[in-house]
Formats: C-alpha cells, sequence, structure tokens
C-alpha cells in the first residue's frame, strides 16, 4: 500500500521534459489527463483583452491617440465632427473696426498668419483629442506676432496649480515623456480643455463616448469580410477513387495524373464528365451568409447619439415637433460652445496683437469686432 502511494505521489508531480509545467498524467481507467496551461492556472487575467472595457484606453495620451485614428479612419466619425466644427466656425473670419487703418492692419495679421486655418485646426483637435494648445511666436523685435502654432496636445506635459497653467513642456510626438522635453514660455500657450472642469488638467475627447460603439461596428466589419472571403475563395478538393459498392478503386500516378489534367483543361462555363470515381467536394461556402444590417445600422445611430447629433440626421425619421424642438435647442447649445472657444483663440490673438500696437508710439488702435 505504501508502494502505491509512493508511485502516485511521483506521477503527480512529474514534469515535462522541458521543465516548463506538470506532465500529463494517465488516470485510473487509463485514459492521459492533459494538465492546465501554467499561465492560465496562475493569472486568472489572462483572457482579460478580450473584455469591452479594452475599448477604452486608461490614459489620457492613450484615448487622445484612439480617438484621433477614429478620426481619420472612420467615414461616420469624420463627418460628424467636421459638421459640428463647420455649423460653429464657419468658412472664414470677419473683421471690423471704426477706424479702417486698424481693419487693414488686423486682416492682413489675419491672412499673414492664416487665422482661419490655425482656428479651425484647433477647433479640431479640441473636439477629437478633448484638448488645443496654441503657441504664439513673436518677432525678433518684439513688436509684432510672427507666427501661430497649433501644437499636437500629445506632445505636451502641463502643470496647473490653483487653476492657472504654471508649466508647458513639449517632448517628440514619437518619444513622450522621454528626456526634460522642449519648455515652453507660459505667456505664450493657450490651453484649452473640452467637457472637462476647471480643475482636471486635460479635456475629454467628443469621440470618446463612442469608443465601445466603433470597436463593435469594426468586429462586424471583420465578420462580413472574413465571411465574404471564404465565400469569393473556396477550397475545392478532388477525391479521387475509393470504395464504390463492391469495388475498391485505387488510383495510381497516371490516373491522378489524367484527372488533373481534365480538370485543368475544362471550360469553366461548361461541366466536365468525369467517371464515377472522381468527386469534388467545396469548403467555406457552408452556412449563410451573416446578416447584420440591422445591427450595424443600430451601431451607427448609436455613434451619431454619441457624437451629440441628432438621430434623424442619419435615419431620416421625421421626428415630431417636440422633440425635433429638443434636439435642435441641444445643438444650439453645444454650438455656442464650440463658438466661445473659437472665440478665445481670437481674443488670445488680437488682444496681444492689439496692446503691442500700444505699446509703440505711432502705431493707432481702435475697438475690434471679430465674428466667424
Amino acid at each position: 500500500m505504501e508502494k502505491h502511494n509512493e508511485r502516485t505521489t511521483s506521477d503527480e508531480t512529474a514534469t515535462t521534459a522541458d521543465g516548463n509545467g506538470p506532465a500529463a498524467k494517465p488516470s485510473t481507467d487509463g485514459l492521459v489527463i492533459a494538465p492546465l496551461a501554467t499561465a492560465a492556472a496562475l493569472d486568472p487575467s489572462v483572457f482579460s483583452k478580450v473584455n469591452a472595457t479594452e475599448a477604452i484606453p486608461a490614459t489620457w495620451e492613450e484615448r487622445a491617440r484612439k480617438a484621433w485614428e477614429y478620426y481619420i479612419e472612420e467615414p461616420l466619425v469624420k463627418n460628424c465632427v467636421n459638421s459640428w466644427r463647420t455649423f460653429a466656425v464657419g468658412d472664414e473670419i470677419k473683421i471690423t473696426s471704426d477706424d479702417e487703418d486698424v481693419k487693414s492692419d488686423a486682416v492682413s495679421l489675419a491672412d499673414r498668419l492664416n487665422i482661419s486655418a490655425f482656428v479651425k485646426d484647433m477647433i479640431l483637435q479640441l473636439l477629437v483629442k478633448g484638448d488645443a494648445v496654441g503657441f504664439k511666436r513673436y518677432t525678433k523685435d518684439g513688436k509684432d506676432l510672427e507666427e501661430v502654432i497649433c501644437v499636437n496636445p500629445v506632445s505636451v506635459k502641463v502643470k496647473y496649480a490653483q487653476g492657472q497653467m504654471v508649466e508647458a513642456r513639449q517632448y517628440p510626438d514619437d518619444n513622450p515623456g522621454i528626456g526634460e522635453g522642449l519648455e515652453l514660455p507660459v505667456d505664450q500657450v493657450l490651453h484649452l480643455k473640452w467637457d472637462a472642469p476647471s480643475f482636471s488638467s486635460r479635456g475629454n475627447s467628443q469621440v470618446l463616448p463612442a469608443f465601445q460603439s466603433i470597436e463593435l461596428l469594426r468586429d462586424y466589419r471583420r465578420a462580413e469580410q472574413a465571411i465574404a472571403k471564404r465565400w469569393a475563395t473556396p477550397f475545392r478538393l478532388l477525391k479521387v477513387g475509393g470504395a464504390f459498392g463492391q469495388k475498391m478503386v485505387m488510383p495510381d500516378q497516371k490516373m491522378l495524373e489524367q484527372v488533373r489534367n481534365m480538370v485543368n483543361k475544362m471550360d469553366l462555363k461548361s461541366g466536365l464528365v468525369v467517371p464515377f470515381y472522381v468527386t469534388v467536394e467545396t469548403h467555406g461556402t457552408e452556412g449563410q451568409v451573416l446578416n447584420v444590417e440591422d445591427k450595424v445600422k443600430e451601431v451607427k445611430e448609436d455613434i451619431v447619439v454619441a457624437l451629440g447629433l441628432s438621430r434623424s440626421l442619419v435615419t431620416g425619421d421625421g421626428p415630431n415637433f417636440a422633440t425635433a424642438s429638443v434636439s435642435l435647442q441641444k445643438m444650439l447649445v453645444m454650438i455656442r460652445e464650440i463658438k466661445q472657444a473659437a472665440r478665445n483663440i481670437l481674443s488670445w490673438i488680437f488682444d496681444d496683437w492689439a496692446e503691442l500696437k500700444l505699446k509703440f508710439p505711432g502705431q493707432n488702435n481702435s475697438n475690434l469686432l471679430i465674428s466667424k
């Protein structure tokens, strides 16, 4: 009895030849029981990557990069974001003033700095990534603005103290956080945040609520593509010989070559007469085509709603007056918020430019009215 127990203990503690884990052990009925994989046995989170929560990255930088990826690759996301930007910013910036000379100087500044494109880029970064960072450079003599730059917000690290930005550093886009970075003067930096409280150092992307729906839409596309490839390129298997009733046909090399030549020379538009011992099996066309049209439609509607637009703009369904008016009011409020961000950008440029003009004698300055 003791010998039997010793043998059993020895079997249970045996390891594989490479020493990576326990070896398969025979059971009492002679079957070989394979042990669990070591990783699955020790770590319960091995399969955590398949969870839906993986669609939303943990850090702000990763969320911003993924939001930009969705904007570039998903037509629906791009159209929704561009619609908001077009509604709020328009196609150009109009500058008016009581003094024609000041107006002329301001228009010249707007053309020289390409302010219209700068504002559109800033609003785009603000909506897609949740942050917008602008940087203005002065001329060498400090009397005028030389350039305004829309900086990639992912490459900039900002620090706040009591609601005020106290530090801004820019790092290379390909190696963020490596080295000390380039310090940006705070008085030359504009940092805007979208959908975030004042105490938060980073904003939230407008695309963020649609992350999971976008990943689900991509899963549907991958499933459709896999099925389409399976149906478009099926695998055909020719069987020569076999048992037919009481007769057994054993093909030789000559018979196989004859069948091959017949198939290669056949007209694809007509049939081919083959001997009884030749059969064809086609693999890849089993089952029905996956019908995800309704599901894809629902997911697209969810994406549009997550991006703040009305569902009727996509589906074409006509809402009643109450629903349409509420949806319109909501859109107008959001458009005003984006307009206010655009006004802050313009004020950051033209207020500084007006102060520079006041510092030097002989420069006329008057109130400017800037609108989209």
